[in-house]
């Protein structure tokens, strides 16, 4: 994008073709996120199948798509500010804007690292938390669930539904655990992320670890 700005691709005659052509170079397999599609279709071919056993129900094929479909998302979206934040102005408030811009997406991407690991945990735990939690918590509470529903008052089984409570609970400390797990783990990434905006110029765009 610096490199467009430079050549001139968002002049006012020929803004909309150049932001959509940006926009489309963002699909590309060569284009300027080259890298990135890289990556992510290693995570595919080889470092996902090393833990693929531990994915649960995700499939390496399912978290291939999600992240891919994530990334894509972030770069149209970046896209996207630019466009609305570059209208009508020129070349030097350009380049101002696309450093903010890609503050943003930096911040986007810390994001996506968080929510597709919180993902792929939630799917390693799903099965052992449904078996060895919740199908033995429900055995015990399940006496107590009948003696509940005898009671002749109209809706207390509903109001009173200790399965769907239990599971309630059970989830609720599962995702809060999971989130402290993920959040231990993006310290790295954040690092990683802080010195690239410092490398690029984006600095004043801070990033927490959400």
């Amino acid at each position: 994008m610096t490199e467009k700005i430079k050549d001139g691709a968002f002049k006012q005659n020929d803004y909309t073709y150049g932001i959509n052509r940006a926009d489309w170079e963002m699909d590309w397999w060569n284009g300027p996120v080259h890298k990135s599609y890289v990556l992510v279709d290693r995570l595919y071919d080889t470092d996902l199948n090393t833990v693929a056993k531990l994915c649960g129900n995700l499939s390496t094929y399912t978290i291939y798509y999600m992240v891919l479909d994530k990334l894509k998302l972030m770069l149209h979206r970046a896209v996207f500010t630019f466009r609305e934040l570059a209208k009508d102005i020129g070349e030097t408030e350009q380049t101002s804007v696309l450093s903010h811009v890609t503050g943003l997406m930096f911040h986007d991407a810390m994001i996506l690292v968080k929510n597709v690991i919180f993902t792929v945990l939630k799917a390693i735990l799903e099965n052992p938390i449904a078996e060895f939690v919740i199908k033995p918590c429900v055995a015990l509470i399940e006496p107590i669930q009948a003696t509940i529903d005898e009671i002749p008052i109209p809706g207390l089984s509903v109001l009173f539904d200790l399965p769907g409570m239990l599971e309630d609970v059970v989830y609720s400390i599962e995702d809060n655990a999971v989130l402290a797990v993920v959040k231990g783990c993006l310290s790295g990434v954040k690092s990683k992320l802080d010195a690239a905006s410092l490398e690029l110029g984006v600095a004043s765009v801070k990033l927490k670890k959400t």
